[in-house]
């Protein structure tokens, strides 16, 4: 909480699964780096539940900033291969993208808990390229747009 602490205190709780969370990182801070540290969690129902349990992110903040992979990327890349690899269900929504330094994008992600234990893989080859495409995104009436 001080500039120049060099100090931490962690005094962790319950961990909450299911239902909705929201995340602000309040400026440009990526979305994705939230997304993917709480991807693990959201992935297993809450313990003595029953039934299936999804969880509803709403990650507020950067969507496509420098050295952090672009939503684009979770959500054409990411999300895909956890889907194969492990069964892991989940989509995201963008509802507003997000650049440096002002931020103000937001992704809607709903992850469905796996209701099995996960699978374990065997990856030793890459595979044959199916296709290739891109993406491109800019902010609206910026040349070179990014961020």
């Amino acid at each position: 909480r001080e500039i120049g602490s060099t100090s931490l205190t962690l005094r962790p709780g319950p961990i909450l699964l299911g239902g909705a969370r929201r995340a602000e990182c309040g400026t440009a801070g990526a979305v994705t780096l939230l997304l993917q540290s709480s991807l693990p969690l959201c992935c297993f129902p809450p313990r003595g539940s029953s039934g299936p349990v999804s969880t509803r992110l709403e990650l507020c903040g950067g969507t496509d900033v420098s050295f952090a992979p672009p939503v684009d990327y979770a959500r054409h890349v990411l999300l895909p291969v956890l889907h194969t690899l492990f069964g892991v269900q989940a989509k995201i929504d963008v509802k507003r993208r997000g650049f440096y330094p002002r931020g103000g994008g937001e992704i809607h992600v709903e992850v469905e808990a796996a209701t099995a234990p996960l699978k374990p893989f065997h990856l030793v080859e890459r595979g044959r390229i199916t296709r290739i495409c891109g993406v491109a995104v800019s902010r609206a009436g910026e040349v070179g747009g990014g961020g």
